[in-house]
Order: structure tokens, then C-alpha cells, then sequence
């Protein structure tokens, strides 16, 4: 079995790869039954792909794995398939850390993969790779922060020592993950092995992290609301722990990002705990989302954390032919 990179001489085998797993997909692309290469070539010619994986093996095309640019940050799995004769072996798996890993040296926060519903069988494999199914979306949609993780610096202590995929831990689960967090959509993500932790929480939407833990500390950062009200005065908190038996020099640096309004700088030695909180203004002409930036200085490293929440007008007004309707955000007050 050889797990490597597109070539166009490919194609006749490609096409027999799709004609040989047509039953295993819902409908068929255009009756891959009658597939031809040529049609398969006009596919791929045109499919502008960012990296295409396949897996050989005995002179066989057996898996293939496309992936697309979705967003600068984004690498998305266009289509993956394994042939029927070979599911249960791996080779999905392996196509995906491979995504993976090249998603993480080329610098993309996150990876994302779709499936339709009644493809269950998949959504272990996936989850099992980082990948956690968002609440309330069309069809299984999932989001993968594995590369953005392995990127910090704090984290990479943690993975010189283990491996990302034998030490993390995970229900595997075919259902909608839980991702409620003080108030926001958050992903989380665990590892251990020998003694060591490594704990992160991202943010869906801003894409930051909200929580990190390891043996030396943690810290968090949130707001605890789903959705604020523009020109109001909110809190946001951050929670550190020095988990070591020796002093940790903290700086904190935090500035408020579209609509919000908070500049805050601050030096100490942390022993223990501590609770930061801070007032903040929102514009009262924002809408959209707005959030929180925070550079948390640790002895001379800089971990990032963020958060960002729905900024929502005082008062909706809706206009209806019959009548004009006001409608609070929050119940019993309009504004």
C-alpha cells in the first residue's frame, strides 16, 4: 500500500475506483457506472484542487482525497472515497492525517469535511481525527482546529514529547457534539499521555482560543453571554492558574475589536489563582459580532487568546402592513 500524491496517469484507474464504489455513495455522479476516462479527466482538470491524495495498493487505485481552499484559513475535504473492498483498513485515516499534517505546515487554522446524514460510519473515523459535528447545520458538518493547535508554541511542547492522534482523547459518539461554553459555540480538545496534559478550547466563530491548560498552567478567557446588546457595558474575565511550584511572570495585554472598547494592560507574578475581570463599552451602532483580543505574556512566551460574541441592537423593530411590532432582545426590556 503507497499512500502518495496525484498524477494524471491515474485516471484509468480512478475511473475503475469510482465505478467499482458506486453503490456506496447516495445517487451517482452523473452513473459512474458508465463512467469513462476522459469524462474523469475533464473532472479532475477542472476540480482546481490545493493538494490530491490517493492510496495504491496491488496495482489499484483504492482511496482519494481532495482537498480545496474554502477560506485563506481553511482547508476543506472536497471528496474522500475508499473503495468497498477496502473499508475497515485504515486508509481513510490515513488520507486525513495526511490532510492534516499539510494543513498544519502550510499554516491553515482549521480543516472542515462534510457528509450527508445517513453516512454514519464516517462520523466516528472523523471525530476520532479531530473533527467535532456542529450543532444545527445542513447534512454532518464538521470543523477541524488540529493545525492551529499544533502551531503554538505551548502546545508544541506537549507534542515533541507525544503524538497528536495516539494521545487524544474523545468520545466517538455518531451525534452532534456538545459545544456550549460560557456562552459561546466553543471546541474542545484533550490530550494525555504519561502524565502530561494538554487541554485547548477554541472559539467556533473567532477562531481563537477561550481556554489552554497544560502542567504549568491554565488560563481562560470569556464574556459568559451568547449575545450582547450594543451600547451597553458588559465584563469580560480572564482565569489563570500557576499549576508549577515557582512563580510565573504574566503580562496580559487585551484590546477590545470591532464595537468593543477595552485597552487593558497588566504585569504580575502569579502563584496560584486569579480572577481578572474588566468592564467593556460596545458601540452603540454595532451589529454583527465583536470581540476581545488578549496576548497573555508567560514568561517571556506569548499565548493568544480571544473571544467574540453576536452584537445585538437594543430594539428590533419589524415592519408589517398591519401593524409596526417591537421586539426586545431580552425579556420584559426594550432597551
Amino acid at each position: 500500500m503507497t499512500l502518495r500524491e496525484f498524477r494524471e496517469s491515474d485516471i484509468p484507474k480512478i475511473t475503475q475506483m469510482w465505478q467499482e464504489s458506486d453503490e456506496a455513495w447516495p445517487g451517482s455522479f452523473g452513473g459512474r457506472k458508465g463512467l469513462t476516462p476522459e469524462l474523469v479527466r475533464k473532472w479532475e482538470t477542472r476540480s482546481h484542487s490545493h493538494s490530491f491524495y490517493l492510496i495504491e495498493k496491488d496495482d489499484r487505485i483504492v482511496g482519494y482525497c481532495k482537498n480545496k481552499v474554502a477560506e485563506k484559513d481553511t482547508l476543506y475535504v472536497d471528496l474522500l472515497n475508499v473503495s468497498p473492498d477496502c473499508h475497515g483498513k485504515g486508509y481513510g485515516k490515513q488520507m486525513l492525517l495526511k490532510t492534516i499534517d499539510s494543513a498544519t505546515e502550510e499554516g491553515f487554522e482549521m480543516v472542515e469535511i462534510g457528509t450527508w446524514p445517513s453516512n454514519m460510519k464516517s462520523v466516528p473515523l472523523y471525530k476520532k481525527v479531530g473533527f467535532y459535528w456542529i450543532p444545527e447545520t445542513e447534512g454532518v458538518w464538521m470543523k477541524n482546529f488540529i493545525p492551529k493547535i499544533r502551531r503554538n508554541s505551548f502546545a508544541k511542547d506537549y507534542f515533541a514529547k507525544h503524538d497528536w492522534y495516539k494521545t487524544f482523547k474523545r468520545e466517538l459518539k455518531q451525534e452532534e457534539d456538545d459545544l456550549d461554553w460560557q456562552g459561546i459555540k466553543a471546541i474542545p480538545y484533550i490530550w494525555q499521555a504519561d502524565g502530561d496534559l494538554l487541554k485547548v478550547r477554541v472559539d467556533m466563530e473567532a477562531k481563537t482560543f477561550v481556554e489552554f491548560e497544560n502542567n504549568d498552567f491554565a488560563a481562560s478567557c470569556y464574556i459568559g453571554e451568547e449575545k450582547v446588546i450594543a451600547g451597553t457595558e458588559n465584563t469580560v474575565k480572564w482565569e489563570l492558574e500557576n499549576k508549577s511550584n515557582k512563580p510565573l511572570a504574566i503580562t496580559l495585554l487585551a484590546k477590545g475589536e470591532d464595537g468593543f472598547t477595552l485597552s487593558k494592560e497588566e504585569s504580575f507574578q502569579l502563584e496560584g489563582k486569579k480572577m481578572i475581570e474588566e468592564k467593556f463599552a460596545i458601540d452603540k451602532k454595532s451589529e454583527g459580532r465583536g470581540g476581545i483580543k488578549t496576548d497573555l505574556v508567560i514568561d517571556g512566551r506569548v499565548l493568544p487568546l480571544g473571544i467574540s460574541t453576536e452584537i445585538k441592537q437594543a430594539v428590533d423593530i419589524e415592519l408589517n402592513p398591519k401593524h409596526l411590532c417591537l421586539k426586545p432582545n431580552r425579556e420584559g426590556k426594550f432597551g
